[in-house]
């Protein structure tokens, strides 16, 4: 993983953090978009979160891009502290990406 891509991933949840702190029921998804094929045949997809109707994209994947259910986090071993889970897939390789919720305990 890039360096940019960590700065970008605590950047979320830096903002998803705030929201918390104050109070602010979330409601998170999937903004998945497809882009069609690229220029070598390719299917293309922009997996984007949706943070109460705040869009952070996250990630341009190359194949296929599908949720998982909650039901089949244990199969894919997907933390159980995940939220919500995507997969994309394409000619035998993939990613995963996951929402975890993050408590903060202070002393």
């Amino acid at each position: 993983m890039s360096k940019y891509k960590i700065l970008f991933s605590a950047f979320i949840l830096f903002i998803i953090c705030g929201r918390i702190s104050t109070g602010q029921d979330l409601n998170i998804k999937w903004d998945l978009k497809s882009l069609g094929d690229n220029d070598m045949g390719n299917p293309t997809t922009i997996i984007s979160l949706n943070v109460s109707d705040y869009i952070y994209e996250i990630a341009k994947e190359t194949g296929n891009v599908s949720e998982i259910s909650k039901d089949d986090f244990k199969d894919y071993h997907i933390p159980n502290t995940a939220i919500i889970a995507c997969q994309s897939w394409w000619a035998g390789a993939g990613a995963q990406y996951w929402v975890v919720k993050k408590i903060k305990h202070s002393t």
